[in-house]
């Protein structure tokens, strides 16, 4: 997917965004199926919060428990819990979570605590940017939790499956449980099928001990998402993970979950108004109502025969906008415009994404655009020998504030480039080479000339300016550097990092 790099970097924004922060906390890796925190805790509650008392030194939070599933508490008791320093694994509690209901698995050793304390990790795994112990994010726990008399001693199977896709308008990225999907579970001598509840949990009980692969079945428009920025995966090895699989110990649990995520695009090409493809044109996606959010980016440019895609798209209408910045340049000539070819966003056409639609492809005419002439040559040092993967730069003299005619190029391995620029701009050429030492260990006079003549440190060196005005093809450009190679051989620039 084209989009995939900025996609992810966005999903851990909006997920710093939308979690409580946790600072240094990092919980161990360990099988945390709700069998193995049931056992490991000394108190399963249900708790709700009443208040969030700030006291001098410390916060306290006080909460009534509502249902035990183990331990010596009880219902309507009240509980204190302490606050946590800063980048520990404790959970605190805010004012907003007043009314909040909790799971908690808690180890404390002792009967009856003055004051108790959460522990973030070894909870159930919630849906992201929400507290790892909410009930409503608990629902995987209390499937198991509501009816485990009944199960005790059974092998089960469970996870839950999520969709999401990043909000348009909003700095958010919404979920949703998958309800009502089928989940295959493949194993050695038999497949057995469930299908997720109103939470997107699934289970099945009394499997015989081996291993298996969790195949659910994947709604059209979604695509499993593996790995996710925000979870999945199952309780055996991260190996296993990668595969689906997971393995079951007899009387023990094992669960894998999956996070799914928009799987459509808009493919298609840009065209000039003779039908040739243009290459290096920027096609961008945005919503037809409300403000653009600063995390949404879909956009493509065209590569090849003029192709772009665009993927990952939530489900809403959008216009389809070329050249978005509104900047006249070599690679796009042209002011910005909407689909199909108009400048006015009001008369652009509306291109709707509905869940279940196959990808829509799209040509793109561009309306009207500036001429634009080649400019190509050759870099060379002063004996002719090639300079290679140097930067040639072509500084255009003033221009309106909507044009941009600067151009740039990099040299091939024989020194050759070629640039796109617009028609009727006067400006300078230039040909730049980062010089490496160790080119030139056989050749110390030419280290020494340049170090006494170059400007702003030896190593970066620049042909003499060419004044053009362009009007046409320029063909057969020579630009040629003061100083001659070492022993003949072509001359390989540094790629500069600015």
């Amino acid at each position: 997917m084209k989009n995939r790099a900025a996609v992810v970097f966005q999903f851990f924004i909006l997920l710093l965004l939308a979690a409580k922060t946790v600072g240094a906390c990092q919980c161990p890796d360990a099988d945390d199926t709700v069998l193995d925190k049931f056992e490991d805790a000394r108190f399963v509650v249900i708790a709700r919060v009443l208040a969030v008392e700030k006291l001098p030194e410390t916060v306290h939070t006080r909460m009534v428990i509502e249902k035990v599933y183990k331990g010596t508490l009880r219902v309507g008791q009240e509980m204190i819990f302490g606050e946590g320093e800063r980048g520990s694994c404790v959970e605190d509690f805010d004012q907003d979570e007043i009314g909040t209901k909790f799971l908690f698995y808690l180890k404390s050793k002792e009967k009856t605590p003055t004051v108790w304390y959460a522990d973030r990790c070894g909870n159930s795994i919630p849906l992201p940017g929400f507290d790892t112990n909410h009930v409503n994010d608990a629902a995987d726990d209390l499937f198991y939790l509501d009816k485990m008399n009944k199960v005790t001693g059974k092998t089960r199977i469970s996870g839950t499956l999520i969709s999401y896709q990043s909000s348009p308008t909003h700095n958010r990225t919404d979920f949703k449980k998958v309800a009502a999907t089928k989940v295959r579970l493949i194993g050695e001598e038999k497949t057995y099928e469930t299908v997720t509840n109103e939470d997107g949990v699934y289970e099945i009980y009394d499997l015989p001990p081996g291993r298996y692969t969790v195949e659910p079945k994947t709604p059209k428009g979604w695509a499993i998402e593996n790995p996710s920025a925000y979870g999945g995966g199952g309780s055996s090895s991260r190996e296993d993970s990668e595969h689906f699989q997971l393995t079951l110990k007899k009387g023990r649990h094992a669960y894998f979950d999956f996070f799914f995520i928009v799987d459509t695009r808009i493919r298609g090409r840009v065209l000039n108004r003779f039908g040739s493809p243009m290459n290096s044109v920027c096609v961008s996606l945005i919503p037809t109502e409300g403000k653009v959010s600063e995390y949404f980016k879909r956009i493509d440019c065209t590569e090849g025969e003029g192709t772009f895609e665009i993927d990952e798209i939530p489900f809403g209408s959008y216009f389809i906008v070329v050249n978005t910045d509104d900047k006249i340049t070599a690679n796009q000539p042209f002011r910005r415009f909407y689909y199909p070819n108009v400048y006015e966003r009001e008369k652009a056409q509306v291109v709707t994404i509905v869940e279940g639609d196959d990808a829509k492809a799209i040509d793109i005419y561009v309306p009207e655009m500036r001429e634009v002439v080649d400019i190509e040559g050759f870099f060379v040092s002063a004996d002719r020998k090639p300079v290679t993967r140097a930067r040639i730069f072509f500084k255009a003299e003033k221009t309106d504030e909507l044009t941009d005619g600067d151009a740039f190029a990099i040299t091939d391995a024989n020194g050759k480039f070629s640039l796109r620029v617009l028609k009727g701009l006067k400006g300078k050429l230039v040909g730049e080479v980062w010089l490496d030492e160790n080119e030139f260990t056989e050749c110390p006079q030419v280290v020494a000339s340049l170090k006494k003549n170059g400007e702003g440190g030896w190593e970066e060196q620049k042909t003499d300016a060419v004044e053009l005005q362009i009007q046409g093809t320029v063909d057969n450009m020579e630009l040629r550097l003061p100083f001659a190679s070492c022993k003949g051989r072509k001359i390989v620039s540094r790629m500069k990092v600015d």
